[in-house]
């Protein structure tokens, strides 16, 4: 064996796409299901339905208080004309429960003077996807891919039930941003890297593209259980028992053969690779003595300590191309998150039952994602990314002239998912 021999030699053996890695890749892919469905729990658990103002009967004899719808007041439910003809701010309401069942936003009356409780939720959550996004990331580098993807399975489980019982707003908001951090990022990121870092160059795009598809999938499930579900608490231990998919994984998944190289921790990752040659019927495996793995693990230190040297955020900005890259695709994906969360977080605004909405906005996704697999290679990255971004964009301003209410604003923003 000659020293020079890297970690490439030997996954090029392993082959593009063989049965290991698809064994892999199908696991790693449950990460992603998991992933978009905690991302859009908020809109079915913290829905807001239709509601109406209550106010009080004039004062009999009783001391009993009756409550009365009372016609809206400029076409607004958070003020009423009273008995007595004042114009008052409501302290009660009444919710359609055509859709909803309890919800949080019925629970402590995320509405009128209180909307901020409704947004300041969903923006704990999303604030937590930043944060595991930065720094689970960086600790995967650390300490490897498979272990913050287990460890995060296990928050991801614990903490998406564990706010079904939480009854304090605050401690709610909390709770959420914590979710967020393992429920959307940490096992989702890791999972992804994972299949990246094992699978050949040929079948990385369409790898990629088929984790979206299952976080699109994943939103489809918090459609259906939604549906079927009315009770708030039910359906959040519903949402959080579905990352128990995720738990096996400890005993199923392998470390990231090119991580543990780049590690020093060489034999393991032979071993892995030697374990995934003879899932695939290779003829060739890769038969190391120990006299041979001594010698593998003492390679030239000083080329070692160059070629696996750890890099940062900050090695994507000291060149102007690799510069004017990240900055290009960080504005691209600002906008592309903007447009796309914006829309699916909005989706119970639309006429018709919310679930519905919900689940053709996400199954809209999958033709798209088919179109851009097969036409990827053909057209071009860039001239996809930019099109696509153009009709998107385009679809967007056009919503704006659309009454609320119509059914063109409907399909108005099933293109712009698409």
């Amino acid at each position: 064996m000659e020293k020079s021999t890297n970690i490439d030699f030997y996954m090029d053996h392993l082959g593009d796409f063989g049965s290991y890695q698809l064994r892999q890749f199908l696991l790693n892919l449950m990460s992603a299901f998991t992933a978009g469905l905690h991302m859009m729990v908020l809109v079915t658990v913290a829905a807001v339905p239709e509601y109406k103002c209550l106010i009080p009967e004039l004062e009999s004899e009783s001391n009993i208080t009756n409550w009365i719808v009372a016609p809206k007041f400029n076409n607004d439910s958070c003020q009423a004309i009273n008995t007595y003809n004042q114009t008052v701010n409501c302290e009660k309401w009444i919710f359609n429960e055509t859709y909803y069942g309890t919800t949080r936003a019925t629970q402590w009356n995320m509405i009128c003077d209180n909307r901020w409780m409704g947004s300041l939720a969903q923006m704990s959550y999303m604030f937590g996807v930043f944060t595991g996004s930065v720094v689970l990331g960086s600790l995967a580098d650390k300490f490897g891919r498979k272990k913050i993807f287990c460890i995060s399975a296990v928050a991801q489980l614990f903490l998406s039930i564990g706010v079904a019982f939480l009854n304090n707003y605050w401690i709610f908001i909390a709770a959420t941003y914590v979710y967020g951090i393992f429920g959307s990022s940490g096992s989702y990121i890791s999972g992804f890297v994972l299949t990246m870092e094992l699978v050949g160059p040929s079948k990385r795009s369409v790898c990629g593209i088929l984790f979206q598809t299952t976080f699109a999938s994943g939103i489809m499930a918090v459609a259906a259980w939604g549906y079927f579900i009315r009770d708030t608490f039910l359906l959040q231990i519903i949402y959080g028992l579905h990352s128990l998919i995720l738990i096996p994984h400890f005993w199923l998944i392998d470390e990231s053969p090119r991580w543990l190289w780049g590690q020093g921790r060489k034999e393991e990752a032979i071993k892995i690779i030697q374990r995934a040659l003879k899932t695939n019927n290779k003829t060739m495996p890769i038969l190391l003595e120990k006299e041979q793995m001594v010698s593998l693990n003492n390679d030239e230190p000083v080329k070692e300590s160059n070629q696996n040297r750890s890099y940062s955020i900050i090695d994507l900005f000291k060149t102007p191309n690799l510069r004017n890259n990240t900055i290009n695709v960080c504005l691209y994906w600002f906008a592309a998150s903007f447009g796309y969360y914006g829309i699916s977080l909005r989706t119970g605004n639309l006429p018709g039952n919310p679930y519905f909405m919900l689940f053709v906005m996400a199954a809209v996704e999958i033709p798209s994602y088919i179109f851009v697999t097969l036409s990827m290679d053909r057209m071009g990255r860039r001239f996809l990314s930019s099109s696509m971004m153009i009709v998107g964009g385009t679809a967007l301003l056009i919503s704006a002239f659309f009454p609320s209410g119509n059914f063109f604003l409907f399909l108005d923003f099933c293109i712009l998912r698409y």
